[in-house]
């Protein structure tokens, strides 16, 4: 026997002794087509110990085998599984856990190879007992392949009841994966399966272990069970929709830590949560599963003897464990991250019953939980039970389950890869552009970033569809040395299909979407600057004020270039602010400039904003009555010139005052109700979701374009501009707009009016409210009606 430390032979080793269509005929055919004329008598028998049929026949090829057939002596088989990553047991890139434990199954073929069937006669049949399980690291990624190598130890009788004892451990590579000791298994007559007292323990004669922690979830839940629509919303990865209030952060997840779908769903509602129950008082859950008779799994495990895989049982219960976890909260500040079993922990398995299609049944797969830590890498530890209408068929006494780091783009970010001149690991393509928003911050920028592949957290650019960032074409200076007059040239390809250009009912990239293309190669630069990197604490990156923005002409299909410069950066507070000079060009023509400013902040800093104190309205101001009351989109501002639509709709409802304000000239309030589902949270930013500055912008520009047409400054127009060409604003963001806002508000005041041969110019000052805070203001923003 290999000693665990010594490597696994290499993948490129010998050839199989059996290959996976020999496998097959193992497992529905002829054994001694394969096995040889020695086990002719085999093929006479209905009911053989047999691998199972697909889709649970996982072993891919035999390498070897060594026992003498037929003695019923102890022997070793090596066999070989290639993790599909397109498969029906994958979730998440990786492979479920009781799929893992199941692809061991050929102690089953070892086994027969022994000689078994030559006293089972079709009489007696295969039923694991159980084993000691310890899972030895991260889970199983497609493309890789598991190593086995089986062990039969001895053989006992009791009785007419022939049992056998063996053990395993599955490899990748080097790295042992999964290590099982103590294995059990025996050959059963119907009668004595039918007999079975099940499993004896029971949670109210056992206790936690001692000193077990419980340390105060993060956020429980608060219903107590869980419909079978609620369940299929956590599934699809709707966790808010599941959860309900004090999750709304997790409505904004771009990939959220969930269940399998498909074959792997194993239960339909979980009948009861209690977040401090149990006999142990440490909390309890029971999940429901409904099988029918006809269920997917009977089919071929076994052949002529249908029965539920064991290791589905675990697979569901450690599922069940996973669902607490994710009720007490702890999914919601752990975006992307996944479930895995704690490594280098033993758990006992215990099968003391079977699930057949005898009838319809229900299982109830119950979890008592003995250990709560939270900390970077929060755990769950739990004691598992499974009844079969009431009968206790499954148990794991102490089964770890926790939340480690994952990424919705997987490590490795898609090529061609363009390493920037200057440095030997950064990258400036998109697809570690794409990284910076939802993959591995080191496959973006390299060695510099990889302190953030753990529990750490970079600052992020945001995600498709609202990253606008296709290239880095050039940088001049080095990776995590801030530089003052450093300067990093980008491009934007705008495509002719763009959603935006569609939302807009026009061929030019829109105010929110412009500024964006602006104000992410910022980011990409302040990070490449190290700003994040060289400290030892996480922080937030929010962009702060624009000045002298002005657009001189429409960005049309086509790449738009962006120069940014960092014209100097200041330090203090445990913050740190960037000032950058932005330049975007077209076909060498100047679409926009603008100097702006981002901070780096301690998320504690961003927790308590003032915000900003509103020179035009009040809070008594903005829930006044108005004269005019319209929606959005509403007759009164349907048709040309165009409001925006889609996914670029931030408002809701417009109040107007005509002929209000200092000048006369009117003033608006435009509502938006916030969604913690809104689209804008999962892309800006992973694991940091807040309404994008530039959505606020164009909120306060879509409510003067609202006032316009209201005020009937507009009529006769075919289209408005992006923001007025050649009309120099600036603005101020003191604040922001996270999942668990609920309403959101822009006030415009009008300042002038003024019409000339190239349409109506009005000019406005602006706020914008999240609940009853002002955090954003822009001055002299202007907004043009143009006439064809």
């Amino acid at each position: 026997m290999r000693e665990e430390s010594a490597p696994a032979p290499s993948a490129a080793g010998p050839a199989p002794l059996w290959t996976r269509a020999q496998l097959e005929i193992l497992a529905g055919g002829n054994v001694s087509e394969v096995m040889g004329p020695k086990f002719a008598e085999y093929d006479q028998y209905e009911r053989l110990v047999r691998m199972p049929e697909p889709p649970l026949l996982l072993a891919d090829r035999v390498m070897s085998i060594d026992g003498e057939p037929g003695t019923m002596k102890t022997g070793t088989i090596v066999t070989e599984t290639d993790v599909d990553p397109d498969a029906w047991y994958m979730h998440n890139g990786r492979m479920s856990p009781g799929v893992v434990i199941e692809s061991g199954q050929a102690d089953l073929l070892l086994a027969s190879w022994l000689g078994a069937d030559f006293s089972n006669r079709s009489e007696r049949v295969y039923r694991l007992l159980g084993c000691d399980l310890t899972f030895m690291g991260e889970l199983p990624k497609g493309g890789e392949t598991l190593h086995y190598e089986i062990h039969i130890d001895g053989h006992a009788k009791t009785g007419d009841t022939r049992l056998f004892f063996f053990h395993y451990d599955c490899y990748i590579g080097d790295r042992l994966m999964i290590s099982v000791r103590n294995g059990q298994a025996g050959f059963f007559s119907n009668a004595e399966l039918a007999d079975s007292d099940g499993v004896l323990w029971d949670a109210a004669d056992d206790a936690p272990r001692e000193g077990a922690r419980r340390d105060t979830p993060p956020q429980v839940t608060t219903k107590r069970s869980f419909s079978a629509a609620d369940l299929e919303a956590y599934v699809d990865g709707h966790a808010y929709t599941c959860f309900g209030e004090g999750f709304e952060r997790a409505a904004a997840h771009s990939r959220t830590p969930s269940l399998p779908k498909g074959q792997l769903r194993l239960f339909d509602e979980i009948a009861e949560f209690d977040p401090e129950g149990g006999p142990w008082g440490r909390g309890y859950l029971r999940a429901r599963a409904h099988v029918p008779a006809d269920s997917w799994f009977y089919n071929g495990h076994f052949k002529n003897d249908p029965c539920m895989p064991g290791t589905l049982m675990a697979d569901a219960a450690t599922q069940a464990l996973s669902f607490a976890m994710a009720a007490y909260g702890f999914t919601i500040e752990h975006d992307g991250w996944r479930f895995e079993p704690v490594p280098d922990e033993m758990s006992r398995f215990v099968c003391r019953g079977q699930v057949i299609p005898d009838a319809d049944h229900t299982l109830d797969y119950e979890v008592f939980i003995e250990e709560i830590v939270d900390g970077p890498i929060p755990t769950v530890y739990a004691a598992l039970l499974c009844r079969s209408d009431g009968f206790k068929v499954f148990h794991a006494r102490r089964f770890g389950i926790r939340l480690v780091p994952d990424w919705p783009m997987p490590p490795g970010a898609p090529g061609p890869v363009h390493i920037l001149e200057g440095t030997t690991d950064v990258r400036g393509d998109y697809g570690a552009l794409l990284a910076c928003g939802r993959g591995m911050p080191s496959d973006a920028f390299g060695e510099l970033y990889k302190p953030f592949d753990g529990t750490r957290r970079a600052p992020r650019l945001p995600d498709e569809p609202y990253h606008f960032v296709s290239r880095i074409i050039s940088v001049d200076s080095p990776p995590g040395v801030p530089t003052k007059g450093g300067t990093c040239v980008a491009e934007y390809d705008v495509p002719a299909d763009a959603w935006y250009l569609a939302d807009t009912h026009s061929d030019a990239v829109p105010l929110s979407v412009l500024i964006e293309i602006l104000l992410q190669p910022c980011g990409w630069l302040s990070s490449y600057n190290g700003f994040a990197a060289n400290r030892l604490d996480d922080v937030l990156f929010r962009n702060l004020d624009g000045k002298n923005i002005t657009q001189l002409r429409p960005a049309l299909v086509g790449t738009l270039r962006v120069s940014t410069t960092m014209e100097r950066y200041a330090e203090g507070g445990g913050s740190t602010i960037c000032f950058f000079d932005v330049v975007c060009t077209q076909n060498d023509e100047v679409v926009m400039t603008m100097n702006t400013a981002f901070g780096f902040f301690k998320p504690e800093a961003m927790e308590n904003q003032v915000g900003l104190k509103s020179p035009q309205f009040t809070l008594d101001g903005l829930n006044a009555e108005a004269p005019v009351n319209v929606e959005y989109l509403g007759p009164e501002l349907s048709g040309a010139p165009y409001l925006h639509q889609g996914r670029l709709q931030v408002l809701d409802r417009v109040k107007f005052w005509p002929g209000a304000g200092e000048a006369g000239l009117g003033r608006a309030v435009a509502i938006y109700d916030v969604h913690p589902e809104a689209w804008f949270f999962k892309a800006h930013f992973f694991q940091d979701p807040v309404q994008p500055g530039s959505l606020g912008l164009e909120a306060m520009q879509q409510c003067a374009r609202a006032a316009a047409r209201l005020a009937g400054v507009a009529d006769g127009a075919t289209h408005f501009e992006q923001v007025a060409h050649d009309q120099s604003f600036d603005w101020s963001f003191r604040g922001q707009v996270t999942p668990l806002a609920k309403l959101a508000r822009s006030a415009v005041e009008i300042l002038s009016v003024e019409t000339d041969e190239r349409g109506t110019l009005v000019v406005f000052n602006g706020t914008f409210w999240v609940d009853d805070l002002c955090i954003y203001e822009t001055k002299k923003m202007g907004v043009r009606a143009v006439r064809a």
